[in-house]
């Protein structure tokens, strides 16, 4: 219809110009007129070429000949040269040019430009015939649904239905509902599709379409199969027949239908990449590669000129792993906004398969806005990669802008999941999973979620029922398999995880995954040196894949091959510095050897990659201190404040390492604020009220203790209730602190010791071993509390009570040392009614530790017993000289002295023993003293 009209225009302009011309132009510009009327009338014909060469003598001719520059630019377009024809329309527009002469060519050079804002905003179309107006409405309604502008999109269809266009409206709207999974919606458009024509291709392909995403493969399959007889060269027929038979995982069949496109384009790219995909095939590869050759060779000003030879160019390198290649393309197209914003994700893709998250976050980031508007996909990669780099404080606010504008998308909800597990709310994610789950009971995505979160939080049945289900309608078995195969390595279940393995590999023999975990298996089951060889052979065989390496480094170190890990392990962060996985891996292996500084330098690098940045400052702070370096402790600890953004678990953090490295002020700052953003905590005041004491400084501990008084079954707030009132002088309130403590907490040894303590004072002895004895009586197992009872009696001279205590402590002693140590105090308490079975325990404790000061002076004083003086006097010398502090030695060597005559040097070493108390021969030691007060000076 166009087309004649411009033609009538064309002869009415000429009359015109005719009749005003003068006679002796008239036979020039009957040639001109010729070769404008020869363009049209062969653009008519279909022979865009033919009607080029006229045009251009034309336009020659008669440069401000407004009709030629409308041809021009419909030319432009049937030669896809859209951004030039938009060009061209955009020039005629503003010279005053009617777009309805133009309207079907402008529109597809808009989509083709992805020109869509200006396709839809265009309010024009208003006036144009309800033929013309309804095919306007149908390329608005495409760009509308590009924009994400569903209303926008609604308007066209509802538009398009009131001028007639009922089964395109319908179509539209069936669409929309499939794009939104709004399934009743869509089926309740298509059935109105059907009842007007229901064997228009358009309505049995929207249909297939329906149920291909609703994973109803046979009824899909059914429904493009009618398309395809109606059609059987149709080439969006035969891609959605591709489409189904890979979601069914019918490989062959879509292998077949792909043959079949190549056979009637044999030179489509786009069909041998896919093709190539499924089996890698030497011709396609030749193909696809001479491609990429003769794109290559084309200079940069031809490529520029041919976006979708950049285009081929950055999808042949990926598909090969050529990522660098890929990378140049793709970055070209997206400098150049050709194809956007799907060369933006492709792009973000291409450095995350380089292991470079970063650089698509600092791609991906800053388009928020337009990837919200136009390529929600994008925007929920963008908020995936977040989550996977530890920033969730910035996915959570992404999110919520992508939750807003897409509230019914699956990706919004399976994204709040993962946020709620990134942020530690486990119960949360659990509950919202559920909902997504009763939402979308087919959804394979939710199903991989759940049973992923089922196997984090160690529900393995649940998880495998899940991936039962999965197996029996999934067209991707193979990754089932493998993921059951996982859960059974986790359930201890090594017949089933290798069955599980096996099967994935039955369906796709060359699955690396499953390779590496019948590797790992093996390796789990003690064949280290075939699971290691194997690894190594797969590892030679795919140098790119870092999981891969990772997983070879990590047998090795498990295997016992330390220095060959680590060495595996540096080789990989020379290859991507980026890697989180391996830089702990090394920090683990650097802290193992003492490496502080090699630990330091790669917590250094986490810190740089921004991940978890808080936490590996205070982990760098921690070994600062270690170092003494804490200057640099003190640094850190300053930097992770203010990027705590009220987490009270990190400001606890913070607040036990300002302890350690002394910074007081900042651990009272950080303990405040936590006590602050979690009033209903108990531990931030209990900490703070504990620094307080430790400084001496009573008055600021009262402070916190009162107004944590709240907290009154919380036994650590009754104990530093008795710190206070012991610093107070309140001997006897601080005993009924301690023992409320044990009432809340029996287990509690803290208090039983500072109720020891008093008992040194004479306060709560009674009470304090009632209460220890009860303990002893209910955990007889347990070491301090019976040691602790042992000790007590042994400093109120029960010996014969303290024994049993002892002997139960040595024969069940962890090790050798401690039993040493045990030995020797049982020949203390034996040497006080029972010297020969004290020499015996002297002996044990000798043999398993011979350099033991202590234990030399027992032996001495043994040697004074069986009256053998002059050699246990030697011997009590040289564990004075050794350890000088003892009393019981000074009490021996006065002892030993004096019975030899040597009253003189006894008096030296008795007179020092008569204030100090530590001695358990207090009544001896007095006794001595009334002998040496008897004997001349």
């Amino acid at each position: 219809m166009s087309r004649i009209n411009v033609t009538g225009r064309f002869l009415v302009i000429i009359i015109c110009w005719l009749g005003f011309s003068g006679l002796a132009q008239s036979q020039q510009a009957e040639t001109d007129v010729i070769d404008c009327e020869k363009a049209e009338f062969a653009y008519l014909d279909g022979n865009a070429e033919e009607a080029l060469i006229y045009l251009k003598r034309c336009r020659q001719q008669l440069p401000d000949y407004l009709p030629a520059l409308t041809l021009l630019g419909k030319i432009q377009t049937e030669y896809g040269r859209y951004a030039l024809a938009a060009d061209t329309f955009q020039q005629a527009l503003e010279q005053g040019a009617d777009a309805e002469l133009f309207a079907r060519e402008w529109a597809r050079s808009l989509i083709g430009t992805r020109q869509f804002n200006t396709l839809a905003r265009f309010t024009g179309f208003q006036g144009f015939t309800p033929v013309m107006r309804a095919d306007w409405l149908k390329q608005r309604a495409l760009a509308c649904r590009e924009l994400n502008e569903e209303s926008c999109a609604r308007e066209s269809y509802s538009a398009l239905k009131m001028l007639g266009e009922e089964l395109d409206a319908a179509l539209g709207f069936a669409g929309l509902a499939i794009e939104h999974k709004a399934w009743q919606e869509a089926r309740e458009q298509l059935d109105l599709a059907t009842a007007i024509d229901r064997n228009d291709v358009r309505v049995l392909l929207t249909s297939g379409r329906l149920a291909l995403y609703q994973q109803q493969y046979d009824e899909a399959l059914e429904l493009v199969d009618k398309a395809s007889v109606l059609a059987p060269r149709d080439p969006l027929v035969l891609r959605t027949l591709v489409d189904i038979y890979l979601a069914a995982n019918q490989r062959q069949e879509a292998a077949n239908t792909l043959d079949l496109i190549l056979s009637l384009s044999p030179e489509d790219p786009f069909a041998m990449l896919v093709r190539n995909s499924l089996e890698p095939n030497d011709k396609y590869s030749a193909i696809l590669a001479t491609y990429k050759a003769r794109i290559e060779q084309l200079n940069k000003t031809a490529k520029t000129n041919d976006h979708t030879l950049y285009y081929l160019e950055g999808l042949i390198a990926y598909q090969s792993g050529s990522y660098e290649q890929a990378l140049k393309a793709f970055t070209f197209l997206v400098k150049e906004k050709a194809f956007f914003p799907q060369t933006l994700t492709l792009l973000a893709k291409t450095h995350v398969a380089l292991k470079q998250p970063g650089q698509a976050i600092s791609l991906l980031e800053p388009q928020q806005e337009t990837l919200l508007a136009e390529a929600p996909d994008s925007m929920a990669l963008l908020i995936e990669l977040f989550i996977e780099d530890g920033k969730v404080f910035k996915a959570l606010p992404s999110w919520r802008s992508f939750a807003e504008r897409y509230p019914q998308r699956l990706e919004t909800g399976l994204l709040e999941v993962k946020i709620l597990f990134g942020r530690g709310m486990h119960e949360r994610a659990m509950q919202r999973l559920e909902q997504l789950r009763q939402t979308f009971p087919e959804s394979e995505s939710v199903a991989r979620v759940s049973a992923v979160a089922l196997s984090f939080a160690g529900d393995y049945p649940q998880a495998l029922n899940i991936v039962e289900r999965q197996l029996q309608t999934s067209a991707q078995a193979q990754l089932w398999y493998n993921f059951k195969g996982t859960l059974h390595l986790m359930l201890n279940d090594a017949a089933n995880a290798r069955e599980s393995f096996e099967n994935a590999l039955r369906l796709d023999n060359k699955m690396l995954p499953a390779q590496a975990n019948l590797a790992w298996l093996d390796f789990y089951q003690g064949q280290q040196d075939t699971a290691l060889a194997r690894v190594e052979q797969l590892a030679a065989q795919y140098p790119a894949q870092l999981p891969l390496q990772q997983m070879y480094a990590g047998m090795l170190l498990s295997s016992g091959q330390a220095e060959l890990a680590k060495k595996r392990y540096e080789m990989i962060y020379q290859q991507d510095s980026a890697e989180r996985t391996v830089i702990e891996s090394l920090i683990a292996i650097y802290q193992q050897e003492g490496n502080t500084a090699g630990s330091i330098s790669m917590l250094t690098r986490l810190i740089e990659l921004e991940h978890d940045t808080v936490r590996n400052l205070l982990r760098r702070a921690q070994l600062y201190v270690s170092q003494d370096q804490l200057n640099r402790a003190d640094l850190d600890l300053y930097k992770a404040l203010p990027l705590s953004n009220g987490n009270a678990t990190l400001l606890l953090g913070i607040a036990n390492i300002s302890i350690q490295s002394g910074n007081h002020r900042l651990a009272v700052k950080s303990l405040q604020q936590a006590g602050q953003i979690n009033p209903a905590d108990p531990l931030p005041p209990i900490k703070l009220a504990e620094l307080y004491l430790n400084q001496n400084q009573t008055q600021e501990a009262g402070q916190v203790l009162k107004a944590a008084a709240g907290f009154t079954e919380v036994a650590e707030l009754w104990l530093l209730k008795g710190r206070l009132a012991e610093q107070q002088g309140e001997g006897l309130k601080a005993s009924e602190h301690y023992h409320h403590a044990l009432r809340l907490n029996p287990a509690f040894e803290l208090a039983y010791g500072k109720l020891y303590g008093l008992t040194r004072f004479g306060i709560g002895r009674a009470e304090f071993e009632k209460a220890l004895k009860e303990r002893v009586a209910e955990a007889p197992e347990v070491v301090f509390s019976r040691s602790l009872l042992g000790q007590y009696y042994y400093y109120e001279r029960r010996f014969r009570e303290a024994v049993p205590h002892y002997e139960r402590l040595y024969l069940t002693a962890a090790d050798e040392t401690t039993k040493a140590g045990y030995a020797r105090r049982l020949g203390q308490l034996y040497f006080h009614f029972a010297p020969q079975q004290a020499i015996e325990y002297v002996a044990k404790a000798e043999a398993i530790n011979p350099d033991d000061p202590f234990i030399l002076a027992l032996k001495g004083w043994g040697e004074v017993q069986m009256d053998r003086k002059e050699s246990g006097l030697k011997l009590l010398r040289e564990a004075y000289t050794r350890n000088g502090q003892d009393a019981d030695t000074q009490y021996f060597l006065a002892y030993t002295l004096n019975s030899l005559g040597l009253h003189e040097e006894a008096r030296k070493f008795l007179t020092p023993l008569l204030t100090n108390r530590s001695s358990s021969y207090s009544q001896e030691i007095q006794q001595l003293q009334q002998q040496l007060m008897r004997e001349p000076q």
